[in-house]
């Protein structure tokens, strides 16, 4: 019956027109994101012979939450979200066309400024695509779409690479980067296509905007601010080896050249996809609170143990797909969890809050899974798999004592003289 119900209820929910409206949304801003960013990486390595210039566009994306991240929390916390949505979706249009045009003429200086910008409005943009997510969509349906819309990125970043490497072979970068724009504009419509079927916005349930990174994460209620850190660590750790080991595993491990990254990474693409919709499926049938991810995180950390103990690449890479599927059931889980734990009026500042410290873990978790593997050698990886299942041991250990701490307060509160 549960198996039947989960079913029912995936179903239900791919034949909402909101969802497909939203996974259109985000597929045509992953693609064009994608489309030009790869291009442009490419085409500034060649022209300047930098990998620091290349790595810096993709760089700026990741460093855009944190260095607005005081914008960033203002924005998501302003009453009227859906303009914003509308006004950081034609922002990224603007600065994308303008990317384009500024490269064509060797201007790298703005170049720089205008990606930190773009990656501005693309992290503003994908928090409140979840605030919009979170009013579209029934409450039961919120958890299991939080996991499955991930697959709209998988897809579009493979349509987006490809789509970019022909398109670039016979125009050059100012159509790359109009037709980024027109992807923005195309998300731009869809949203509105959601918001016609929504109620207008009730400014009074507004929450305001912490005044810091960390005061936003104390703002966020202990089940919600748990399951934040528990992804936090998730991400930071099994994704960033994943990042890490994608290029050295093939290379200095498996011993299978370029073409071994480009497999890995196909391989990689396909166990992601297959998480997410698993994600949505364990969303739906799980409700408890962290058992379910923490296990998945628990079971990906002793998979990813054995990487590099492999020599056979074709082994390698079964066990690779099995590592990267049951990180990103755990990853799709926890997405859904913190969807379903916020509210109308805190949703903003809380999913603002959490894009913040997910970039911040992420950016740990390279650099130093990166620096390991710089003073170790590749053949370190067991020694990252084991630091990945030392911090899914100490998250599971946490969960247990906040558990337990807060069933000694309500125990206390409850025999507490009146």
């Amino acid at each position: 019956m549960t198996v039947t119900r989960t079913l029912e209820g995936e179903v239900a929910l791919t034949r909402n027109p909101a969802f497909w409206a939203l996974w259109l949304a985000f597929f045509a801003s992953t693609v064009g994101s994608f489309l030009l960013l790869l291009s442009l990486s490419g085409l500034l390595y060649q022209a300047e012979s930098s990998a620091v210039l290349a790595g810096a566009v993709f760089a700026a994306q990741w460093a855009a939450p944190l260095v607005f991240s005081w914008a960033l929390r203002w924005v998501c916390a302003r009453p009227q979200s859906r303009v914003w949505l509308l006004v950081m979706e034609v922002a990224g249009a603007v600065t994308s066309m303008l990317v384009g045009f500024f490269v064509h003429f060797g201007w790298l200086l703005a170049v720089v400024l205008l990606l930190l910008v773009r990656g501005f409005a693309d992290s503003t943009s994908k928090t409140l695509r979840a605030v919009l997510l979170r009013e579209a969509l029934p409450q039961h349906q919120i958890g299991p779409a939080g996991s499955i819309l991930n697959t709209s990125y998988f897809v579009g970043s493979g349509v987006g690479g490809l789509a970019g490497a022909w398109i670039v072979t016979f125009a050059d970068i100012r159509v790359l980067a109009l037709v980024d724009g027109g992807t923005f504009l195309v998300a731009a419509l869809c949203y509105v296509a959601v918001w016609d079927r929504l109620p207008a916005h009730t400014i009074s349930d507004t929450a305001p905007a912490p005044s810091s990174t960390w005061v936003g994460l104390r703002a966020l209620t202990p089940q919600l601010r748990l399951t934040v850190l528990v992804s936090v660590t998730n991400v930071a750790v099994l994704q960033g080896l994943h990042i890490v080991g994608r290029t050295a595993l093939p290379l200095d491990v498996w011993l299978t050249g370029q073409s071994g990254v480009a497999l890995t990474q196909l391989v990689a693409c396909g166990a992601l996809f297959s998480g997410a919709i698993c994600g949505g499926y364990l969303a739906h049938a799980e409700r408890r609170a962290l058992t379910v991810p923490l296990a998945l995180i628990g079971a990906a950390a002793l998979t990813a143990a054995t990487l590099s103990l492999i020599q056979t690449q074709r082994v390698a890479l079964i066990v690779y797909f099995g590592f990267l599927f049951l990180f990103e059931c755990a990853y799709g889980m926890l997405a859904g969890r913190i969807l379903s734990l916020t509210t109308r009026g805190n949703a903003g500042p809380a999913l603002a809050t959490s894009e913040i410290w997910h970039t911040l873990g992420i950016l740990a978790g390279i650099l130093g899974l990166g620096a390991l593997v710089d003073a170790l050698g590749a053949q370190s990886m067991p020694a990252l798999a084991g630091m990945a299942l030392f911090a899914a041991i100490g998250v599971a250990v946490l969960t247990r004592l906040f558990a337990e701490e807060r069933g000694r307060r309500r125990f206390r509160s409850r025999n507490s003289p009146a």
